[in-house]
């Protein structure tokens, strides 16, 4: 005679834990690339707003500053570099990029 195949209950059990961690684990994989895909997706529209010079002030008032201040100017836009000048320079001199 053939034995059953019984699931008891320690089985079970186990069998619980290893589907609840399974599934942990696909949601926390999907939330990482879902993050990823909308920072990535942030990342590229601020970049292509501040390429078309249409950034916050926050950005003009502090980033723009922190650049110059620190003579950032080869990570800085023409646009940029031109606004901490007439902005934020004490000397007021008009830098160009070097380049």
């Amino acid at each position: 005679m053939m034995k059953k195949d019984i699931l008891t209950y320690n089985d079970f059990n186990q069998l619980v834990i290893r589907i609840i961690q399974n599934l942990n684990n696909f949601m926390k994989e999907h939330e990482d690339k879902s993050f990823l895909k909308t920072n990535s997706r942030i990342s590229r529209i601020l970049h292509q707003k501040r390429y078309n010079e249409k950034t916050c002030n926050l950005y003009k008032q502090i980033g723009i500053k922190f650049l110059g201040d620190n003579n950032l100017y080869d990570k800085m836009l023409d646009w940029e570099i031109e606004y901490y000048f007439n902005h934020h320079s004490k000397d007021r001199k008009h830098h160009l990029k070097e380049g």
